[in-house]
């Protein structure tokens, strides 16, 4: 380039002109790790990628083109490739170092031989060294690289630009953490479906100055070799830990192993019979309860029935019959019993419930210890109001403003202005029993006010003690949730009461101590319904979310029971259930395991992105011959191009094999059917 100016003015002089040669290439031996936007799966994930091809995104869309691997043919293949290794079989590790990927300087591979202690190099010339410095490399068996590189043929295929426009990520479900901003990207996929338990290895490689060599259908024989270097511009690591299904499969089989039974009751394989008896036995379980073997004090073992507070039915309202007057009258455990006098045995769910709250009160030191400040407060309280003392200065202004109206308030405050003081307050009367107890009762009623807040902040409150309810007491039979099973369920309120009622009362020594802390006891905003899901899909997807059908009931809370068990809660009994797909990166891949009845499923689109009713199946045709290295694993994008072909009776081309490939959140209604 030369550039020449002129300057005009006092001096008229005109300025030397000088010439400069430069050139324009893109990086070949280093990538700005700004261009990596996205790749997938991430760096150091674990988790089920038996249906992935991973892939890389640049932001940089034109860059695997701008160079050319070189070797026969004028088509346009990209110079870069993502190849997917397992280090332990497929690389050679650095001599020196032992290092699966090393720094070496850029001249090494530029000394114009095409090959180095049995490795095969790139055929560079010097003045692909200009960069200078270092770059990082890896030497890929030669095996390996017959078994995982694509074909000359294939590599097209393998790499697209993605546009994207204003309108084309949905706002509630973006698929990379950082939203893709509109504009073009570049995307690499690699071949091979990391199928198989382990530890894997993604690496972007540079095909410039291979083209010539047998691995992409060039001349120079590189077979007797161990190795190939490659120039590595981006790597990243991934274990793929359990192959069990997509999201879609493991959904599906919940659906059917909930279909039968919706709601949570325990079903016995053998019914009981016809007598009247059997059918009372019948009714039971089908109300949720189940027969557990009961101790009583003296020792002896008796048959009872127990039901937890998620109930296949609504709860019976009052209480039912054989049954104290509730909660708030309940003195321990034993008075929550409720005597089943036609069959001479108890239902001890209320009494589960009362013992249950006292021994998490008992365990939680900060509600201990609130119920203990609000008893010892209610003791002074209740003397002091009894012997006519106001418990402070505030409480006797706040009893003198409820009693008088404000007229009157207006006449003693001018009356007192005028006077210049206050008269000396005449010595108030002796007040009679009833006047006593009334002011006794208004007392701890302002106390427990005061209190209720503190107490259920320590502990007391309805949904943080359900939180804490063991899962056997939840679900007494094992048989009423099992794998892969969607269970729904009233909440039996009572049961709740119990267990509120019996934490409020840990501690408790005395019945005016128990009347004390009932004055706690008001009604909470108590769930009405829910839904227990025991799956996979919560292990294996943990950023999955769930909803109700939009419409059923207002969620209240969700508690993780553990890896595969949620429990949700409603103000009503749901409709349904919708669970999606965690709100991941866009990622490509099969639609259906290799492993299934199918072989592998790819459900396939119209190039307007509706579905194609009939989806491809036998994915696992067009996978390469087993090898030492990916066996069972590669995809023969050869054989794949030409099957989509068949199967879209279309022209497939590399944006064609991306949109079939291309998976995003995949959303599943679960719905429930009247029991």
């Amino acid at each position: 380039m030369s550039a020449s100016d002129s300057a005009h003015g006092r001096l008229d002089e005109t300025l030397s002109s000088e010439a400069h040669t430069f050139t324009v290439a893109s990086a070949q031996f280093r990538l700005d790790p700004q261009h990596v936007f996205a790749q997938y799966p991430a760096d150091g994930a674990s988790g089920d990628f038996g249906t992935v091809l991973p892939h890389i995104a640049l932001s940089a869309p034109t860059l695997p083109w701008e160079r050319d691997p070189g070797g026969a043919g004028n088509e346009q293949i990209p110079w870069l490739a993502l190849l997917v290794v397992r280090p332990e079989e497929d690389l050679r590790a650095d001599p020196s170092t032992g290092a699966w990927i090393s720094a070496r300087p850029v001249t090494d591979l530029t000394s114009g031989s095409h090959s180095q202690d049995q490795v095969a190099l790139p055929a560079l010339s010097t003045s692909d060294a200009d960069e200078g410095g270092s770059c990082q490399t890896a030497d890929v068996r030669r095996g390996a690289v017959s078994a995982l590189l694509a074909s000359r043929e294939e590599l097209p295929y393998l790499a697209h630009v993605r546009r994207v426009r204003d309108d084309a990520e949905p706002k509630e479900h973006p698929d990379h953490a950082v939203p893709w901003q509109v504009g073009h990207y570049s995307v690499l996929l690699s071949n091979r479906i990391p199928h198989v338990r382990g530890s894997y290895t993604a690496l972007l490689v540079s095909l410039a100055g291979h083209g010539g060599n047998d691995y992409l259908g060039g001349s120079n024989v590189t077979s007797a070799l161990v190795a190939v270097r490659f120039v590595v511009l981006a790597s990243w690591s991934f274990t793929t830990t359990e192959t069990g299904g997509t999201f879609g499969d493991v959904a599906a089989g919940v659906a059917r192993n909930s279909r039968a039974t919706p709601m949570l009751r325990y079903v016995p394989a053998k019914q009981a019979g016809s007598s009247e008896d059997a059918q009372a036995v019948g009714t039971r379980l089908a109300n949720g309860y189940v027969p557990l073997t009961h101790r009583l004090h003296g020792g002896e073992e008796t048959v009872c029935w127990y039901r937890g507070p998620l109930t296949p039915v609504a709860a019976d309202s009052p209480l039912p019959a054989g049954s104290a007057a509730g909660p708030a009258s309940w003195l321990s455990a034993d008075s929550a019993l409720i005597y089943l006098t036609q069959y001479g045995v108890f239902d001890i769910s209320y009494s589960a419930a009362f013992c249950l709250g006292s021994a998490l009160a008992l365990a939680n030191p900060q509600l201990s210890a609130a119920l203990a400040r609000f008893r010892a407060q209610g003791i002074r309280t209740a003397q002091q109001a009894s012997a006519g003392i106001q418990a402070s200065p505030e409480d006797r202004v706040r009893t003198l403003l409820k009693e008088l109206k404000p007229e009157k308030i207006t006449s003693m405050l001018k009356e007192l202005q005028n006077n210049g003081a206050a008269k000396a307050e005449a010595t108030p009367p002796v007040p009679d029993a009833a006047t006593t107890d009334e002011q006794v009762k208004q007392a701890l009623t302002r106390l427990a006010d005061k209190h209720r807040p503190l107490v259920r902040a320590a502990g007391l409150d309805v949904l943080s003690l359900l939180e804490q309810v063991p899962f056997h007491y939840l679900v007494p039979e094992p048989a009423m949730l099992e794998p892969e099973q969607l269970r729904y369920f009233h909440v039996d309120a009572h049961w709740l009461d119990a267990l509120v009622a019996g934490a409020a009362g840990s501690g408790v020594g005395t019945p005016g101590e128990l009347a004390l802390v009932r004055r706690l006891l008001t009604p909470q905003a108590s769930p009405k319904g829910g839904i227990l899901l025991r799956s996979k899909l919560l292990a294996r997807w943990p950023d999955a979310t769930t909803q109700v059908i939009p419409g059923s009931a207002k969620a209240l809370r969700e508690f993780r029971l553990g890896p595969d068990v949620l429990l949700a809660l409603y103000d009503g009994l749901p409709s349904g259930l919708v669970v999606q797909e965690p709100p991941h990166r866009m990622h490509f891949g099969l639609d259906g395991t290799l492993d299934d009845d199918e072989g592998g499923r790819i459900d396939l689109r119209n190039s307007d992105g509706t579905p194609v009713s009939t989806p491809f199946t036998n994915v696992k045709d067009c996978l390469r011959s087993a090898t030492d290295h990916g066996s069972g694993q590669v995809l023969d994008f050869s054989k794949l191009v030409a099957a989509l072909g068949s199967a879209l009776a279309a022209d497939v081309s590399p944006a064609t094999v991306a949109l079939q490939l291309m998976n995003l959140p995949l959303k599943v209604t679960f719905g429930k059917k009247t029991s």
